[in-house]
């Protein structure tokens, strides 16, 4: 779960894995709210991971994501 981000975490890799499913999906922190605890996340990129800023974000909950490396 992540707790916090700070901007250098914008482009970083992270899974979306929710407590109520198996579900693991890949994604690209696009923006995020510390107040909210909430990111906004490209998931589905087509393997264009590198473009990721050209897909829409969802808003994802802080508590179900992990960054990639972890």
């Amino acid at each position: 779960m992540i707790e916090k981000l700070e901007q250098e975490h914008i482009g970083a890799y992270v899974y979306y894995e929710p407590d109520y499913s198996d579900e693991k999906l890949l994604g690209r922190i696009k923006g995020f709210d510390n107040n909210s605890k909430k990111a906004w996340v490209a998931y589905f990129c087509e393997d264009n991971w590198n473009n990721y800023m050209d897909y829409t974000g969802a808003n994802t909950d802080y508590k179900d994501l992990n960054f990639k490396d972890q």
